[in-house]
């Protein structure tokens, strides 16, 4: 079960979506783009298969229009490198999972 120092990370980015943005600016040095919202959406990237993926939280940005322009997958990681290898799949997944498109 996930302890306090996986879910507090969770639970700022839930609060205030922004917050996942501004960790990948300083993360990466890229700028984020213009946006009018950014809010936490669905967190599963399931497939059809019995392979269950959830990312510990999705933010999508949106434009004025409400178009998604960009999504900012969340992942905690406490240390553990060996887990890293099954992020790019997991990752590309997102927006397949039931709840793409629409939102």
């Amino acid at each position: 079960m996930p302890g306090l120092d996986h879910e507090m990370p969770i639970a700022l980015i839930h609060n205030r979506p922004e917050t996942a943005l501004e960790l990948l600016h300083v993360a990466t040095g890229k700028p984020i783009p213009p946006f009018t919202a950014a809010r936490v959406e669905a967190v599963d990237s399931s497939q059809p298969v019995p392979v269950e993926r959830r990312a510990d939280s999705v933010v999508v940005v949106r434009d004025e229009k409400g178009k998604a322009t960009m999504a900012v997958i969340v992942e905690v990681q406490r240390g553990r490198p060996h887990r890293r290898a099954h992020l790019p799949r997991a990752h590309g997944d997102v927006g397949r999972g039931p709840r793409r498109g629409g939102r």
